[in-house]
């Protein structure tokens, strides 16, 4: 932890070899304290560039990828859901708008916790960030959790200003949740998508 402290004295290119490893030992250690969340709390704590926090946050979305569903269930019952939590509440530290832009990506990869996950996701300002893969993951998501992916997406895109870029992948997205029951949240995010891509993304 007092490695984790002193990034920023860290050169730039072994910055990311750190964030990397400390979110594997988030999800992959079986130490009590670890399991209740406690130690990413005192991670987050000590780590006072939020640029930072934002990069080990990154690297848990890039391991949650190569996780079967269930073991992405059992990391949000395990921490995430209550270390989420305290973050909007403020604790250990107040959670900036690009923490809670790459928590949101930890919501594609929940499947029966994806509604869950988008309420937690909506309740702090949050958008796309440049570059993210979000869309096209999502985009895999959208016929088994319409709902959640509806409601998580109008959000980020209301947070998400122009240039924007993957509008591909949105009007993908849009087209899937065409052919279910339209979800409640529909709306917000055909009016986002129309602001940031024009009319012709939203066409059934």
């Amino acid at each position: 932890m007092s490695t984790a402290a002193r990034t920023t004295e860290l050169p730039d290119n072994l910055r990311p070899q750190l964030t990397a490893r400390l979110a594997t030992i988030t999800l992959r250690s079986q130490v009590d304290h670890v399991t209740s969340g406690a130690w990413a709390r005192t991670l987050t704590a000590a780590v006072t560039d939020p640029v930072i926090r934002t990069d080990w946050i990154d690297h848990i979305s890039f391991q949650l990828k190569t996780l079967p569903a269930d073991d992405a269930e059992k990391q949000w019952r395990r921490w995430m859901r209550a270390y989420w939590k305290d973050r909007l509440a403020g604790t250990p530290v107040i959670l900036t708008t690009e923490e809670a832009s790459a928590m949101a990506a930890w919501v594609v990869h929940l499947t029966a916790s994806a509604d869950d996950g988008a309420q937690l996701a909506t309740e702090h300002p949050a958008g796309i960030p440049p570059h993210s893969d979000l869309l096209r993951q999502a985009a895999e998501r959208a016929s088994q959790a319409p709902a959640a992916m509806a409601r998580l997406l109008g959000h980020l895109l209301r947070g998400t200003q122009p240039a924007f870029y993957d509008c591909q992948a949105l009007q993908q997205i849009v087209q899937e949740l065409h052919s279910q029951p339209a979800p409640p949240d529909m709306r917000t995010l055909l009016e986002q998508a129309v602001r940031l891509c024009g009319p012709a993304s939203v066409a059934p």
